[in-house]
């Protein structure tokens, strides 16, 4: 019987079917096999390299060279330093004390040394004002001893010119208090007062009236104010043809000075005067001048009768 086309195939399948069986046994015995093998020569090593009593070694580090660590060295404290100070007292305490005319606290005070710089004043109500110059960084105790308040001569003042005239416009007046049976401070006691008042802020600072009195021995102040006005007469009278001509080139000046008497003792501003006067010359300043006398002659003499001399 010849073999039809059916039985080969068949025969072909069986014989692919057998060497596909064949190549998974074959596999599967030598690849076990390897795989064994493999793991008896690493259990081999394991045995080989490990320490006895089934201690377990330690890791191994690449050959790094090793250095003890070096102590640690204390580190250096930075010293503290205490900042010098400057203790105040004064008997009896409760004192204000001032530096710069900027009030620091009372007494008994400790103050920063190096904050301590220019005029100290320590004053209290009903005492007299103590002062000193100090010196940054000075550490002296500074021990005051206030005395009681004395009443002063009522003639001593202080004269302050408004500043904002022009300089010598209130010049006559000093005079004119001095011929009045007033003692007014010399200009180099004035010289020293300004500069502290702009400083201070304005003569309403009570440590600056305090130290205005105790330093000069003065309880009054006048604040002065002096003002004028100059015209052409001739301008003035222009419309009298007949008057025009006669009083060609006369100045007319009128001038104004105005008090006010302050007590340093309260800050109050105890009266206030006046003068005024008017005067003519051919020359303005001359004018102004002759004008600003009688005024200020005007109201030295409203003072004195207004304000007896104790």
């Amino acid at each position: 019987m010849r073999p039809t086309s059916t039985h080969r195939w068949l025969a072909s399948r069986k014989t692919a079917l057998l060497a596909s069986c064949c190549a998974t046994v074959f596999a599967t015995l030598f690849g076990g096999l390897g795989t064994f093998l493999i793991q008896r020569h690493l259990e081999t090593s394991d045995r080989a390299g490990s320490p006895p009593n089934g201690s377990i070694a330690p890791l191994q580090r690449a050959d790094v060279p090793t250095t003890e660590p070096s102590p640690e060295k204390p580190r250096h404290q930075k010293s503290q330093e205490v900042a010098p100070l400057l203790e105040i007292q004064s008997q009896p305490p409760g004192a204000e004390v001032y530096v710069n005319w900027r009030l620091q606290g009372t007494t008994p005070l400790t103050l920063p040394a190096r904050d301590a710089d220019g005029l100290l004043v320590v004053a209290r109500k009903g005492y007299e004002a103590s002062f000193r110059p100090i010196r940054r960084n000075s550490t002296d105790k500074i021990a005051i001893s206030l005395e009681r308040e004395v009443a002063r001569p009522s003639e001593r003042l202080v004269l302050m010119v408004d500043e904002e005239k022009p300089a010598g416009s209130c010049e006559p007046l000093r005079g004119a208090l001095i011929n009045a049976g007033f003692q007014v401070i010399g200009e180099r006691e004035l010289g020293e007062i300004q500069p502290e008042v702009s400083r201070a802020g304005g003569i309403s600072h009570t440590a600056l009236r305090a130290w205005i009195r105790a330093r000069f021995n003065v309880d009054h102040m006048i604040h002065a104010s002096c003002s004028g006005l100059i015209r052409n007469l001739d301008q003035q009278l222009a419309g009298q043809p007949s008057w025009g001509e006669a009083v060609q080139g006369v100045i007319s000046a009128n001038a104004t000075v105005d008090l006010e008497l302050v007590s340093l003792q309260e800050g109050t501003i105890e009266k206030s005067l006046s003068g005024t006067a008017r005067d003519f010359s051919l020359d303005k300043d001359d004018a102004l001048k002759k004008a600003t006398g009688q005024a200020s002659e005007e109201a030295a003499s409203a003072l004195r009768e207004s304000w007896p001399v104790r």
